[in-house]
């Protein structure tokens, strides 16, 4: 990423997603079910360009993709060296260039970035209700690997948000 000209590229970037279906947690004492739910109404959730700045601003790595010279993505990276894990913190694809390869070119660069640091694993932390997020990790070879009903702050989410982790056993 060419940080001050894709910067100022990327102030105007949709980093929205919709879907028709969420994922619905449900906790009792010691067990968790989670259950695909089609909703009535589509969710629709954006991104503020501060929050992608920020994600930026903390990676070790980032990359952007482009189609046409115009941004069609960004993904970035940051490594815990405590757990040799690399952590997709962000990845945001433009609603136009969905359905184009552009998040798995970007999933593949952060795995590219990951085995330079011999990560054992690429893990990425994604909220129940991005359904089309869910269902491209699994796609693409990663595993449910947990969740956490109290990460986000409720005065920021949506009701009942919940993170989702999804993790992907990178080759030694």
């Amino acid at each position: 990423m060419q940080h001050e000209s894709d910067r100022q590229r990327l102030s105007g970037f949709d980093a929205s997603f919709s879907s028709e279906y969420i994922y619905r947690i449900v906790t009792n004492e010691m067990a968790v079910e989670i259950t695909e739910e089609k909703l009535i109404l589509p969710f629709y959730k954006t991104y503020a360009f501060e929050q992608i700045k920020n994600e930026i601003d903390e990676a070790d790595h980032a990359v952007v993709a482009e189609i046409d010279e115009t941004i069609a993505g960004l993904a970035t990276v940051k490594y815990g060296e405590w757990n040799n894990r690399a952590r997709l913190t962000g990845i945001f694809v433009a609603p136009e260039s969905k359905g184009k390869g552009v998040g798995r070119a970007l999933v593949k660069a952060a795995i590219d970035y990951a085995k330079t640091k011999s990560a054992r694993c690429l893990f990425v932390e994604t909220q129940n209700v991005n359904y089309p997020a869910i269902r491209f990790y699994l796609k693409l070879g990663f595993e449910f690997c947990g969740f956490d009903n109290a990460l986000y702050d409720p005065a920021d989410v949506s009701a009942g948000e919940t993170a989702l982790y999804f993790s992907k056993k990178l080759a030694a």
